[in-house]
């Protein structure tokens, strides 16, 4: 945005640099942009970084939250009337355990699949195994698009030095860690322990 920003002052100034009264053999020339696909990433990659940006600080507003929770606690009872505050007190404080087991729950399950990840990459020799256990780890966290996030990091750090067999070696890894670890939170959270159920022993 900047660049074009840029483009367009320039252009506008030898707009009007140039004399007004044109002469009958004067030629106009007009230069149009073409607009190819790498235009067109570079135009919208802005955006999404912006995105997962203000994503990236969510984490960290949470650890803050989480470490003056008892002052957030005691300020936001004071929000309510004298007859509702002992409710919301005990309401906020479930809300607050809750986060806490959530975070602390996630963080487990990310270091035990980042540990599995790391064992059976460094086991392929895949480059920068020790990087790519962690992110993929941790990325199988994403709700969602997690498996998907999680497989692409080692996919691309193998092509090129592993063949058809380790490449379906670290789709079978990763794919089973992410189930394995579903598991160990439908286990743990007493309405999900049914789909743990089904997903076996």
């Amino acid at each position: 945005m900047r660049f074009r920003e840029q483009a367009q002052k320039i252009q506008q100034t030898t707009e009007t640099v140039l004399p007004g009264n044109a002469s009958d053999d004067k030629q106009t020339v007009k230069v149009q942009q073409q607009s190819n696909w790498s235009d067109v990433i570079t135009s919208n990659l802005g955006g999404v970084a912006e995105v997962l940006l203000m994503i990236s600080f969510i984490p960290f507003l949470v650890y803050f939250m989480l470490s003056w929770q008892d002052h957030v606690r005691a300020a936001t009872v004071m929000l309510f009337k004298m007859e509702n505050r002992n409710t919301a007190y005990v309401t906020l404080g479930r809300i607050s355990a809750m986060i806490h087991s959530f975070i602390n729950g996630n963080l487990a399950v990310g270091i035990f699949t980042s540990i599995i990840s790391l064992i059976v990459f460094g086991a392929l020799h895949l480059p920068y195994f020790y990087f790519l256990g962690f992110i993929s780890g941790f990325l199988s966290l994403v709700p969602y698009l997690g498996v998907v996030l999680a497989l692409i990091p080692p996919v691309v750090a193998g092509i090129g030095v592993l063949h058809g067999g380790g490449m379906i070696a670290i789709i079978v890894t990763v794919l089973g860690v992410h189930v394995f670890a579903l598991k160990i939170i439908f286990d743990n959270v007493e309405s999900l322990r049914p789909y743990g159920a089904w997903l076996g022993e």
